[in-house]
C-alpha cells in the first residue's frame, strides 16, 4: 500500500511539473522574450525630521569628564513626556539657581533630578525645602559628580 502511495505521488508531481508556470516552455517561444531590462525611477517620499533623527542618532555622545562617586540626588519629577520635564525644571530653576538639575532618560520616563550631595542628610534637606513645589520628590542614591569646591582666592578677594 505504501508503494502505491509513493508511486502515486511520484507520477503526479512529474506530470503537474509540465505546465507548473503556465504557458509553452519550448525553445522558440523563449527567444520571443526581451533580452534587455527596463530602468526605472525610485522616489523616496519621506519627512524631512528623518533626516534630523539620524543626525541625532549619529552624533557621538562624549564620555563624563567629570569624575563621579556614589552619592544622592533629589528626585523632582518624572514623566513620560520631556516637555512636562522641562516645565518642571523651569519652575526648580526659578526657585534655585545654583544646583545642578539634571534630566535622564530611563525607559518610559524621563527623570528631573536636582544636586550633587556626598550626604543623605543634605539631599534630604533640600528635598524638605523643596516638598510645598514638588511633593513627590525624593531622594535617590546615584553615581553623581564631585561637587564643586568654592574657590578660596575668590572667597578672600
Amino acid at each position: 500500500m505504501m508503494k502505491l502511495i509513493a508511486l502515486f505521488l511520484l507520477l503526479s508531481s512529474s506530470v503537474g511539473a509540465q505546465n507548473w508556470w503556465g504557458g509553452n516552455h519550448d525553445n522558440n517561444s523563449s527567444t520571443q522574450h526581451k533580452t534587455e531590462t527596463e530602468r526605472g525611477a525610485v522616489k523616496i517620499i519621506m519627512d524631512e525630521k528623518i533626516n534630523e533623527l539620524i543626525a541625532f542618532r549619529g552624533k557621538t555622545i562624549p564620555p563624563n569628564n567629570s569624575p563621579q562617586i556614589n552619592g544622592y540626588r533629589v528626585q523632582l519629577y518624572f514623566d513620560q513626556q520631556r516637555n512636562n520635564v522641562n516645565e518642571a525644571r523651569a519652575k526648580f530653576l526659578k526657585i534655585e539657581r545654583d544646583i545642578e538639575s539634571y534630566v535622564e532618560y530611563y525607559a518610559p520616563n524621563f527623570n528631573l533630578y536636582v544636586g550633587d550631595f556626598r550626604t543623605k542628610l543634605e539631599a534630604e534637606k533640600l528635598r524638605a525645602r523643596l516638598a510645598n513645589e514638588f511633593p513627590e520628590a525624593i531622594v535617590v542614591n546615584v553615581p553623581i559628580n564631585l561637587p564643586k569646591i568654592p574657590n578660596a582666592s575668590a572667597e578672600n578677594n
